[in-house]
């Protein structure tokens, strides 16, 4: 006999649930109707996918005519390839020569994937955790129903070569026996990094559905392409590859050390293979350090050869002039950096005066020349110290030193405890810890909301989450949108 209890369905057992409250018991149906309707939305849009792809099938010869159009085209056909050196390996004749990796971009691959057509590019979070969290790619022929997946680990962590502001888990010495800090990563850095390894598997999987031999008629359309340009006017595409390193941060004096002879020498063979390296750096693929270490090329670029990109968020722009501030006042004593500056490094508060200070320093003589020549001392003897004459008339002498507040004014050279002078910003010690108080005083003065500011640039923290750097950065940021509106703290 089928038992029942109170005219249920023991069968429906799953899709019940007891409630006990004051003495009585109660049975309710549950229906999970968020998790189905996201089941069913899911599966109506892969249908859709495939029923489309059913009623309109490729058109091999459109998508051919189609990336053909593309690949003649300069602009595209110098961002189609990428390369990169991996080493160095002797060639038939016993001599050692560049051994280079070369492949599809992926800004090729992306249009290759639009002409194609009826393709699902997908990608899908398989773990998350505080130190890493891994990613998975697919590519999807919604016609041939083939797939091809790959899982990407991403370590949340990066390495820098300055530590400042900055959680530190590991440390490594580099092949250039420079020392390598292993820090976590933040926000900005983290999505670049996930966005660079997502699009290399996206490039990877999906150029596996486009035919082989479409994919050779490309290369040589594209190197036709290039060939033409170069040699219709080699000086344009010269300073085009030129420009486009500097807006990397790699001088023309850095191309000509790995080249190993000048710009102007340049051949097209050489032209082809900075191209590759350029679209290498931009995409991601690889770091002009990397390619340096690689060809054995003692350069580096130091924190102080840095350029300073004013188009970066103030956040950013803030954590790149202490870098570089930091590391070219490692290269002199205080005395001449007080000398080229104008005053202590204690005394650069604002983003405008570090980026000023900076400047000075990779141009020391900029601002020698600049110097009144009451500056200048002249030759012979130094002169004794004097005040400033007065407006009755009073000639500079011994009677000078009877103004006690004007010998004060001046500050003895290394003295940290001198007064500045007016209108210089207060040096401060950046030991302690800055209060959320203080955070929002500075935020109202500036007419500013702080949370707009921690949304910005810190946008998955609370104002109690915030290190004591964090609170440091945010600090400086405010003030140098304070500098930049021409007020004063």
């Amino acid at each position: 006999m089928e038992d029942k209890r109170n005219g249920e369905d023991p069968k429906n057992e799953k899709a019940l649930t007891t409630v006990e409250s004051f003495g009585t018991v109660e049975r309710r149906q549950v229906v999970e109707t968020a998790s189905a309707a996201a089941a069913a939305q899911a599966q109506a849009a892969v249908q859709a996918r495939y029923v489309m792809a059913m009623q309109r099938t490729r058109d091999f010869e459109r998508v051919r005519v189609g990336l053909m159009k593309d690949c003649r085209r300069p602009s595209f056909a110098a961002v189609a390839r990428f390369q990169k050196p991996v080493g160095r390996q002797k060639n038939d004749k016993g001599q050692w020569e560049d051994k280079h990796v070369e492949g599809w971009s992926i800004r090729f691959a992306e249009a290759a994937l639009r002409h194609w057509g009826n393709t699902l590019i997908d990608t899908s979070v398989m773990y998350d955790d505080a130190t890493k969290r891994i990613v998975r790619a697919t590519a999807t022929d919604l016609e041939t129903n083939t797939t091809y997946l790959k899982d990407v680990t991403i370590l949340k962590q990066v390495e820098r070569s300055n530590s400042k502001y900055r959680t530190v888990l590991s440390e490594r010495v580099n092949t250039r026996g420079d020392k390598v800090y292993v820090v976590e990563a933040t926000e900005d850095e983290m999505f670049n990094k996930e966005s660079a390894l997502i699009s290399k598997s996206i490039r990877q999987n999906g150029l596996r559905l486009i035919p082989g031999d479409l994919l050779d008629e490309c290369l040589d359309v594209v190197l036709k392409t290039l060939a033409d340009a170069d040699a219709a006017d080699p000086d344009a595409a010269k300073r085009k590859i030129i420009d486009g390193f500097a807006a990397l941060g790699v001088g023309p004096e850095q191309l000509e050390a790995y080249l190993g002879h000048k710009l102007d020498l340049i051949v097209p063979a050489e032209l082809s293979n900075l191209r590759g390296i350029y679209t290498a750096i931009r995409d991601n693929e690889a770091t002009w350090l990397e390619i340096m270490d690689r060809q054995g090329v003692a350069v580096t670029v130091h924190a102080e050869d840095r350029p300073l990109d004013k188009s970066a968020t103030l956040i950013t722009r803030l954590r790149n002039a202490n870098e570089v501030l930091d590391a070219l006042a490692a290269k002199i004593d205080a005395e001449s950096f007080k000398a080229v500056v104008g005053c202590p490094k204690a005394e650069l508060q604002t983003l405008e005066a570090k980026e000023q200070a900076i400047e000075k320093l990779r141009n020391p003589s900029q601002p020698k020349a600049a110097q009144s020549p009451t500056e200048v001392p002249p030759p012979g003897p130094p002169p004794k110290e004097t005040a400033p004459p007065t407006n009755s008339g009073q000639q500079p002498g011994p009677s000078a030193n009877k103004n006690p507040e004007a010998a004060q004014t001046k500050p003895a050279d290394g003295d940290k405890t001198a007064n500045p002078a007016p209108g210089a910003p207060q040096p401060e010690e950046r030991n302690g810890e800055v209060s959320l108080g203080r955070l929002s005083n500075a935020a109202q003065a500036a007419g500013l909301k702080l949370h707009e500011v921690l949304t910005k640039e810190f946008p998955k923290k609370k104002p109690g989450e915030l290190t004591p750097d964090e609170r440091w950065i945010v600090l400086d940021a405010i003030r140098a949108v304070t500098e930049s509106r021409g007020g004063a703290r």
